[in-house]
C-alpha cells in the first residue's frame, strides 16, 4: 500500500505533466491581474494560455472580476478576446448583474454596449435592475432604466425593483424608480 505522501507526489507529477496545474496557476494570476487593472499582464497571461472563462471560488469569471473593479480597458480586452458576456456564476449571475450590485455604472454601460442581456435572470429570478435596487445603486438603476430595463419585472411573482428598494430603505433608488413610473 502506498503512503499518502507518495500518492500526493505522484498526483502532483501527473498534474504538472498534464499542464493542469500550470493552467490553474495562470488562471489565478489572470484573475489577480484583472482585479488590479493590469491590462498588459492580462494580455500576457491570455497569450500564455490562461483560461479566460476560469472561475474563482465564488464562481466569478475574469470578466466579472474586472467589471467589479471598474477597469474599462481590461473589460474591453477580455471582450475582444471573446470572454463570454453571459457567463454565469454558480448562482446564475452575469457580469452585468455583478457590476450592477457593486455600483459600477461605467461597467454596466460598457457591458450593455457590448451586448449584455439587460433582462437576464439569476437562478432565483433576479434581474440586474432588482440587484442594483436592492443594493442601493441609484446611478446604476437610472442607467438600466434609461437603457430599457423592465421596471415592473417581478421576482417570485410578486416583488419588483421598487419592493427591493423599499425593503432596504434606499430612498434615492425609490425616487429614481418612481420618476421612471414604478408603482407599488
Amino acid at each position: 500500500m502506498m503512503k499518502k505522501s507518495t500518492v500526493l507526489v505522484v498526483l502532483l507529477a501527473i498534474l504538472s505533466a498534464s499542464g493542469l496545474w500550470a493552467n490553474e496557476q495562470l488562471s489565478r494570476e489572470l484573475h489577480s491581474a484583472a482585479e488590479a487593472g493590469d491590462v498588459a499582464r492580462v494580455e500576457h497571461l491570455l497569450d500564455r494560455g490562461a483560461e479566460i472563462e476560469a472561475q474563482d471560488d465564488l464562481g466569478f469569471t475574469t470578466l466579472m472580476l474586472a467589471s467589479v473593479v471598474g477597469d474599462a480597458a481590461v473589460v474591453e480586452l477580455l471582450l475582444d478576446r471573446e470572454a463570454k458576456i453571459e457567463a454565469r456564476t454558480d448562482r446564475g449571475s452575469t457580469a452585468l448583474m455583478v457590476a450592477s450590485r457593486y455600483g459600477a455604472a461605467a461597467m454596466v454601460e460598457l457591458l450593455l454596449d457590448r451586448g449584455a442581456e439587460i433582462e437576464a435572470r439569476t437562478d432565483r429570478g433576479f434581474t440586474a435592475l432588482m440587484v442594483a435596487s436592492e443594493h442601493g445603486k441609484a446611478a446604476v438603476v437610472e442607467l438600466l432604466l434609461d437603457r430599457g430595463a423592465e421596471i415592473e419585472a417581478q421576482f417570485d411573482g410578486r416583488m419588483t425593483a421598487l419592493d427591493f428598494a423599499y425593503d432596504q430603505g434606499h430612498r434615492e433608488v425609490i425616487d429614481v424608480l418612481r420618476t421612471f413610473g414604478a408603482t407599488r
